[in-house]
């Protein structure tokens, strides 16, 4: 547990000496800061220095006697204080970028050569390429796999963002799923998002890892725990490639008797 506690508050934005400055206070519930950095091996300057700033993050609460300051924990709900400013503050750069992006782009060189194929890895880098996907403001084509074998991370990403951001866009989307009461119970949600869906056996068509097709662009994630890789390339040939035999399995899928209510949508 202490591991966990170190790693979360070191994401919070905390460093080594405020996490220990911080844990020594929560267990002594008041403290001048020489106390502080006995408790702590850190020197006392060090130490009211630290404490300062856990006071500007709002984990600690200052009270002056006798020239001397006394330290005292908030309540660890305050953590959560942590959490909504780093949105805010993300949430203004993201504005910040927004506005500038058009100027950006006009200055992009029209003979510069961009990479055509990305590598990823991590959360991070599966999510980017969710979020290129999106941001390509086109029709989105796909075969992907719902399980209970995906990175927590990505589940969190596509439910409190991912859908969220499809339900605004409401662009229309196609997916071949394999066939599972997981996928049934996602496809609820097909309306809402402006998606058709499909479902194919997967003893027959297993989707270990998941197709995205959109715009001019190919992309191939695998978001399982242990798995977490993907590349985009973006090529014509290759697009239009993956393009034909993608409709070509949607107008197969459409001949089985689970997608009987979709048969005229073939492509």
């Amino acid at each position: 547990m202490s591991d966990q506690i170190h790693q979360t508050l070191t994401q919070l934005g905390l460093n080594e000496k405020e996490i220990d400055i911080y844990l020594a206070l929560l267990k002594s519930g008041s403290s001048p800061a020489s106390m502080l950095g006995q408790r702590t091996d850190i020197t006392r300057s060090t130490a009211q220095y630290t404490c300062q700033q856990l006071v500007k993050k709002g984990l600690v609460t200052a009270i002056e006697n006798n020239n001397t300051f006394i330290y005292t924990p908030e309540n660890p709900d305050k953590l959560i204080f942590l959490i909504e400013q780093e949105k805010k503050n993300l949430e203004k750069k993201e504005d910040k970028v927004e506005r500038i992006l058009g100027d950006l782009k006009s200055m992009l060189n029209p003979s510069a050569k961009l990479p055509k194929v990305k590598f990823l890895q991590g959360v991070d880098g599966v999510i980017s390429a969710f979020e290129d996907a999106l941001e390509s403001n086109d029709v989105i084509y796909s075969a992907a796999i719902i399980s209970d074998d995906m990175h927590p991370e990505i589940i969190d990403y596509v439910r409190n963002t991912y859908i969220p951001k499809r339900q605004k866009d409401q662009r229309q989307t196609y997916v071949i799923f394999n066939d599972s009461e997981l996928t049934k119970n996602y496809q609820n949600t097909d309306k809402k998002v402006n998606r058709t869906s499909l479902l194919v056996p997967e003893e027959d068509f297993p989707f270990p890892a998941c197709l995205y097709i959109y715009a001019n662009k190919v992309s191939f994630l695998s978001y399982k725990k242990n798995d977490m890789i993907g590349v985009i390339i973006e090529n014509e040939f290759i697009h239009r490639t993956m393009m034909s035999i993608f409709k070509l399995a949607w107008n197969q899928s459409l001949q089985l008797p689970i997608n009987q209510k979709y048969s005229d949508l073939a492509f």
